[in-house]
């Protein structure tokens, strides 16, 4: 597990899902073409049913009002295209402390999305990360970052080390390498090595897919100061669509910037 300060310490216990999964201020929502972060794809991406505030903001309401197992149904359903997942019902203190969440400001980097946002818990500020899933519907990557302000900063510093990280994850993939994933993979393990044997057994999937495709490239969609996303599409043996987030860690960390699980997308 890479370094941790508190600028990227989870706020709440929730349940983290690696490898090629099914997964798929106030308003002011940016995407990719109007301010929030430059973008490197030229195509329209699909548009999503909510905003990512608008999201943001179902997603707070439900975890609140959420109390007996029977009324989890939506929460399932965003649970079930998610990397992380909220438990349901959620424990009394996690209901409480999302009641309480406002959201900051969020931008969004076509299928990938920032909220920025604050609770009693987190009264200077917290972020959320997005994707949109193959159904236009947002699932949730990471929640409960302390990182301020992530939405709109810029990423002009960030971009060569996006890449490398991006580049360096996919050949670890590629080959099933142990020693370049613990580089580049966003480990959220005590015993790493062995948290990499059982991640990269579990990408074989996508492996496979990178293998059949060499020629693919990721595609940049823009990003913040702390994160960004990245579209890759593969079209052997069928076409198939992911988004990636890179993410930088804490000034001084020894893995500077590093790659969550992909998430499948929508068709371009």
């Amino acid at each position: 597990m890479w370094p941790i300060d508190r600028r990227l310490m989870p706020l709440l216990a929730m349940t983290v899902v690696l490898g090629l999964t099914t997964a798929g201020c106030g308003d002011g929502d940016a995407d990719a073409d109007s301010g929030g972060g430059p973008t490197a794809v030229a195509e329209r991406l699909p548009d999503a049913k909510q905003t990512p505030t608008e999201f943001a903001r179902e997603l707070a309401d439900l975890v609140a009002e959420t109390f007996s197992p029977k009324d989890c149904k939506r929460l399932n359903a965003i649970n079930a295209r998610s990397l992380y997942r909220f438990p349901c019902p959620a424990p009394d203190n996690v209901r409480s402390e999302l009641g309480f969440l406002k959201v900051r400001d969020a931008a969004s980097f076509g299928t990938g999305a920032v909220v920025d946002y604050r609770t009693d818990q987190a009264p200077q500020g917290a972020s959320m990360v997005l994707f949109l899933g193959p159904d236009r519907e947002w699932g949730l990557g990471q929640f409960g970052l302390i990182i301020f302000e992530s939405a709109e900063s810029s990423d002009d510093d960030n971009r060569e080390g996006y890449a490398e990280a991006m580049d360096g994850y996919l050949e670890a993939v590629r080959k099933q390498d142990c020693k370049g994933y613990t580089r580049y993979a966003a480990i959220l393990a005590d015993d790493v090595k062995a948290a990499c044997k059982r991640e990269l057994a579990g990408a074989r999937r996508l492996t496979g897919l990178l293998n059949r495709n060499p020629e693919s490239r990721p595609q940049y969609l823009g990003g913040s100061g702390t994160y960004g996303f990245y579209r890759l599409e593969l079209e052997k043996p069928t076409p198939t669509y992911l988004t990636f987030s890179v993410i930088e860690t804490p000034k001084g960390s020894l893995r500077p910037y590093l790659v969550q699980a992909p998430t499948f997308a929508p068709a371009g």
